[in-house]
């Protein structure tokens, strides 16, 4: 029997059925710090590297434990989503790239249009770009609720959209690490590959939707899943040129 530091009751196993608190205590250490800190705030420890893995190798296994309330074995949504956009914003710094360079070589290599226009059309890219590069974290993030809403509309009545944004927040923050592949890629070799990364989370994101029900794939799923995303990312830029075309409206009437 070991007692409580933290409420006195006296009780056997490693925790505190009454508060949670451990009952082995171990030495204070710099080591036993740092893995305090990562463990209780950023939840780097092995929910985060078993999260990881699970979400490349079986991510419906991951998002399904989570939906049925097991928070121990794997890190949440959340907390999965903000880790990772920090490790991708410190990759960007540590390799001395610009986030305003990544977003419009990728705009050039999806054939978007850019750098053209009248002055004033100029002046406004200009400041949505500079915009976008230091939001960058939360714009990254504006996709989620389409992507939501286009499963909730493809798979109808299989899921709750609360149940679908669990699911989607998972699937789009993992992508991030081939984002981060090409950033070093870029890196080593001089070569942007944005275009590439952007086909391989296309493709992780239709085989971990297609095989979310039952762990299996087939083409019609994949395809099905492929849907979603152009559907999804569609709406998503429409609504984003329908509210440039408003700023772009205010600001000339403004100035008149």
């Amino acid at each position: 029997m070991e007692k409580c530091i933290n409420c006195s009751l006296e009780s056997g196993g490693n925790y505190c059925p009454n508060c949670g608190q451990k009952l082995h205590l171990k030495k204070l250490t710099l080591r036993y710090i740092s893995s305090e800190f990562t463990d209780r705030w950023l939840g780097l420890d092995t929910k985060f590297s078993r999260s990881a893995w699970g979400l490349f190798l079986h991510p419906e296994q991951v998002i399904t434990a989570y939906l049925n309330r097991n928070s121990v074995r794997y890190i949440g949504p959340l907390g999965y989503y903000i880790v990772m956009t920090a490790l991708m914003l410190i990759t960007f710094e540590l390799l001395g790239l610009e986030v305003a360079d990544f977003l419009k070589s990728t705009n050039e290599n999806l054939g978007l249009p850019s750098g053209s226009g009248s002055a004033r059309q100029l002046a406004l890219q200009e400041s949505i770009s500079g915009w976008v590069s230091r939001n960058f974290r939360f714009v990254s993030a504006l996709l989620i609720p389409f992507l939501t809403l286009g499963v909730q509309w493809l798979y109808r009545k299989k899921r709750s959209f609360l149940e679908n944004l669990v699911m989607i927040t998972y699937l789009q923050t993992h992508t991030i690490w081939f984002l981060i592949v090409g950033l070093f890629t870029f890196k080593w070799t001089g070569f942007w590959v944005s275009q590439y990364m952007t086909i391989i989370s296309l493709i992780y994101f239709g085989w971990a939707l297609g095989r979310f029900d039952d762990g299996k794939i087939t083409f019609r799923k994949f395809l099905k899943a492929l849907l979603t995303w152009i559907v999804s990312y569609i709406l998503f830029i429409l609504t984003l040129s329908l509210m440039a075309i408003v700023l772009v409206v205010f600001i000339g009437a403004f100035k008149k």
